[in-house]
């Protein structure tokens, strides 16, 4: 993950038998984003025609065969459009009418969902970015190797300087909403 690498992860950790393992470790957090995917999301990831890295067997009734599997869900689920469940997701909660407050929104440079953050700077031109249409923050760490959640990552020594920024703007800015 990010900047740190992949510490503790290892290839069995994605394997659909590991995914199926119910016993909660906060170290590996794969079956839960694996569910939002499966149930919620639908950001399954396939393989491009031309030219990608991504193997060509990975496929959308490739992920719908390992969510059913791992979740013990119903593949005709997805075959027949009501999972994923996408547009209720987006009716739920907002889409581009968003209503969060307190929400700081943090993309690694190198996370997939960066082109999703929707930004613009603010008027007050000190370098933060807003999320499109709200008042909340919107900030890409540009460190090589900053990946989805990097900021959520145990610190080290080798975090690079934008990413310890970033992290302490964070807790600024949460300081700054507990004493509402």
């Amino acid at each position: 993950y990010g900047v740190t690498g992949l510490s503790d992860l290892g290839v069995l950790d994605y394997s659909t038998e590991a995914m199926k393992s119910t016993t909660v470790d906060p170290s590996h957090t794969e079956r839960i984003w694996w569910w939002q995917k499966c149930t919620q999301l639908a950001y399954f990831q396939t393989a491009p025609a031309l030219n990608s890295l991504r193997s060509q067997h990975v496929s959308l009734e490739g992920h719908y065969r390992r969510c059913s599997e791992v979740y013990d869900l119903d593949i005709s689920l997805y075959h027949d459009g009501v999972l994923p469940a996408t547009y209720d997701n987006t009716i739920t909660y907002g889409a581009a009418q968003y209503g969060g407050t307190q929400v700081m929104f943090v993309s690694g440079g190198d996370d997939p969902w960066t082109e999703a953050c929707n930004m613009e700077e603010n008027d007050l031109d000190d370098g933060v970015y807003m999320l499109v249409g709200t008042d909340e923050p919107s900030h890409t760490v540009p460190c090589y190797q900053a990946g989805h959640a990097v900021d959520l990552v145990t610190p080290t020594d080798e975090d690079c300087f934008d990413l310890m920024l970033t992290r302490d703007f964070e807790t600024d800015l949460i300081n700054a909403w507990m004493e509402l």
